[in-house]
Parts: structure tokens; sequence; C-alpha cells
């Protein structure tokens, strides 16, 4: 696999091309996915997600130069709690098997493409993630053609962005054109959902719930950079602005110019949770099962930093640190991001510190009871260690989820 022909294609149209022609696969392409029954998808999804993870680290690509968002901490948790998912899932072994692979990698396009240049691109990190797909298994014995097209196609739909955009497709001073991106067709003709492509979004949405997220995102806010609502599009966001203690209702929010607080986005995703929700509106009672109780605790995070009584403890912010860089994202990037993070935290009003400092707290808990829960899980499944340690990764997953 040659990692320049991957970023050369996500900038050229080319790479438009081929991700048009994977939104062409239709839901009947399914009936080639060669697996007959759960097990086999579980095995054989395993498989296929160790050989490409190792493809991809034979090109040069590391987990640990991601941002610290989504790197080796959000790969491991994808893994485990694609594992977990899965492993309950009751649906079509044909979709658990490409549901299985696409929601392990669906952000390893991050490694070629900013996350957060998707408003700007034709070709987002999602679609990134399809091409790399694409480009590491073209000689792989254990993939057919529509196997291969239906992973490429669940990773590039993950992002489950909602409405038409228009971009303009540049590369230096070559203008192409303007690109129209439309949703991904995640609906069959008879008006049922393609399981193989919400299984990647089940899979990310665990770990944008809970207490992990809390921690996912505050490692973000190192720099200005674009976010996304759902209600109010892509909006800018500096870490000043970000952390004052404010939840405001979608109304004032768009009112306001479109800048959410990152309490009002942690509240933003707890509210999208369950299946009246356009993201959750497919959730069967395996995923509920696994999503009701992080958006409990994500809620309890909110609560506590809503109703923080201004009493501030120093020391908690310390501990913080070490927990992003120890285990969140325990890269030498999730390290420095979190100690520019601290020293950028000691800039704020009393206020501000006395509250993310309760909330801080809460996550912490309440993530060692879900790392607790997960791991209990995992060893239930009975998996053979080679199966916990995968390429890329490098370590055995339960011990990188253990809080220290």
């Amino acid at each position: 696999m040659d990692i320049n022909e991957v970023r050369f294609m996500a900038s050229r149209p080319e790479g438009v091309a081929y991700i048009s022609s994977i939104r062409k696969v239709p839901p009947s392409a399914f009936e080639d996915v060669k697996v007959d029954d759960h097990q086999e998808a579980l095995s054989r999804g395993i498989n296929v997600v160790h050989d490409v993870l190792q493809r991809y680290e034979g090109a040069g690509i590391r987990a640990d130069a991601m941002d610290a968002g989504h790197g080796i901490g959000h790969l491991t948790r994808d893994y485990i709690n694609a594992l977990r998912l899965v492993g309950r899932l009751d649906l079509d072994p044909r979709h658990l098997f490409v549901g299985f692979v696409g929601g392990v990698l669906h952000d390893s396009g991050c490694a070629i493409q900013d996350r957060y240049e998707d408003s700007k691109k034709a070709i987002g990190h999602a679609e990134a993630g399809a091409i790399l797909f694409n480009n590491a298994t073209r000689d792989i014995k254990d993939l057919n053609e529509s196997e291969r097209y239906l992973i490429a196609l669940s990773i590039a739909a993950h992002t489950h962005y909602l409405k038409p955009r228009v971009v303009p497709f540049t590369t230096g001073s070559e203008n192409f054109a303007e690109v129209h991106l439309k949703p991904y067709e995640d609906i069959d003709s008879h008006g049922n959902p393609v399981y193989g492509l919400w299984i990647p979004r089940w899979v990310d949405r665990l770990d944008c719930n809970g207490p992990a997220f809390v921690a996912r995102h505050f490692l973000t806010l190192g720099k200005p950079r674009e976010e996304f609502a759902k209600d109010s599009g892509f909006y800018t966001t500096t870490f000043a602005d970000s952390m004052v203690p404010l939840l405001r209702t979608p109304e004032e929010i768009k009112g306001s110019g479109r800048k959410s607080t990152m309490l009002e986005h942690l509240q933003m995703f707890a509210s999208s949770q369950n299946n009246d929700s356009v993201y959750g509106r497919y959730d069967t009672p395996e995923m509920q099962a696994l999503r009701d109780p992080q958006t409990e605790r994500l809620r309890r995070v909110i609560d506590s930093v809503s109703r923080a009584n201004g009493g501030y403890d120093p020391n908690i912010i310390g501990e913080w640190t070490r927990f992003l860089s120890e285990t969140i994202e325990p890269t030498n990037i999730g390290a420095s991001t979190a100690q520019t993070l601290e020293e950028m935290f000691g800039s704020l009003d009393q206020e501000a510190k006395s509250a993310w400092a309760s909330g801080f707290r809460i996550a912490m808990t309440e993530y060692a009871a879900w790392a607790r829960e997960a791991t209990d899980d995992i060893r239930n499944m009975e998996l053979p260690e080679e199966v916990l340690t995968p390429p890329l990764i490098g370590r055995n997953v339960l011990e990188l989820i253990s809080p220290n």
C-alpha cells in the first residue's frame, strides 16, 4: 500500500469519482457477503480488521500520530465497543460483518485528512478513510469486491451528515469544480435501515457519549477549529468560549451565532441518544443497552458542571491531565495536548474552573465504572490474547482502557 497515493487520490477528482462509485453500491450487494452466521461474522471481521491494521502499520500509518481526539485511545475504544455491540446484535450476519469492520476502522482517515476540515473538503475524513481502506485491500484474499465496496461505503457514511452541502474542490492553484455532497443513502427500497451502514455509526456514537467523550472533546480544544452541530451546522470554537459553563436552548445558541459551549456540545450529544432522534431512530435493544448507561453517565457530568457550588480543588486539573495522557490518549501527542490544555485552563475565571473541576472529577469516576463494565464483557467473550492486541494499537486493549 502506498500512503502517498492515498493522499494524492484524496485530493484529486479521482477520489471524488471513487466515492461517487461506492455511493451507487446497492443494498443487494450484501447478498455477496460470505458469512453464514453470527460467529463467522465476528471471527471473520476480527481477522479482516487485524489484516487491514497490519497493512496500515506497514505503510507507515501511526495511530499515535493522529490528533488527540481520534488517535490510539479512540481506536481502542472503537474496537472494544464494536466487539461488545456486534457480539450481542441479532441481525443479518452479513450486515454484522460489514458493520464490525467499518465500525473499528471508521476514523482511520484521520491519519491522512484533518478531522476538522470536513466543512471545506469534498473528501472529508470519512471519505479519506474509505479511500485508504480500498487502497489497502486491493490484494487481500479474504475479501471479495462487494465486501470491499460495502465496507468502504460504511466507513464513508459514518459521519451521518444530514443536509446536502456544496464545497469548492481545489488543489493548489487548480479549481476543478463545486462538488454537491448529498447525505448517504442508508435505507433500502422497502424503507428498512441498511444495518451494515448504521452499525459503524453506532460504534462511533458509543464513544461520542459517556465520560470518555468529555475527555475526547476537551482534548480537541487546544486550538481554534470548526465543530458541527445538528441544528446550526459548522461553527468555529475557541478554548475560552468553549469552557464557559453555560447551558442554553438550541434556539438561544442559534441566535448567538452558532457558537456552542463545551457543556452545550455535550448536552447536544446526550439529547440525541434516543430512538426519537434521527441518529438513534433505528437503535436496536442491544444498542440501547450499551447506549443508555453511557447517556446517564454523560448527563451526570453535565449536571455536575451545571450545579457546581463555587468550590475549586486545584489538584483536580492535575489528575485530569494525567487521566487524559495516560488513559484517554496514551501517546506523546495526548500528553503534550493535555499539558497545553492544563496551562490554558489556568487562565479561566474562577467560575469556569470550579464548574469544570467538578465535572472532570465525575467524568473520571464514571469512566472507571464504564471501563470495569467493558472489561467484564470482553473477558466473558473469552477471546484469545492475540485478538485483544491488534496491530497498530500494539497493546492489550483491556490494559489500555484501564484507568491508572
